[in-house]
């Protein structure tokens, strides 16, 4: 979950309440890491691969109509920038 939440840059609090609230939905299963009994290992499921896969169509269909009179050098340098912000932001939230 540790690994997660740093994915996700929010806490480790936010993950728990949303894969709580996803393990009600039957879209993930939660299991004890063999390693280390304090955390857990999160996966999908089946359905939730399956939702997961068609929100994932849907965000990519949102945000290329977003950008569609944005002209594609600057979506480049634009993804670029994300890229090193995320960067930044992922060492800052290194434990």
């Amino acid at each position: 979950m540790g690994a997660l939440s740093r994915a996700l840059l929010v806490s480790n609090g936010n993950v728990t309440s949303i894969v709580r609230q996803l393990q009600d939905q039957g879209m993930v299963v939660s299991r004890p890491d063999p390693q280390d009994g304090r955390s857990a290992v999160v996966s999908l499921t089946p359905q939730g691969k399956a939702w997961f896969a068609d929100m994932a169509a849907a965000h990519h269909q949102w945000v290329r109509d977003a950008l569609r009179a944005f002209p594609e050098e600057r979506q480049a340098q634009l993804l670029t920038l994300l890229t090193e912000l995320k960067t930044s932001l992922s060492r800052d939230f290194q434990p």
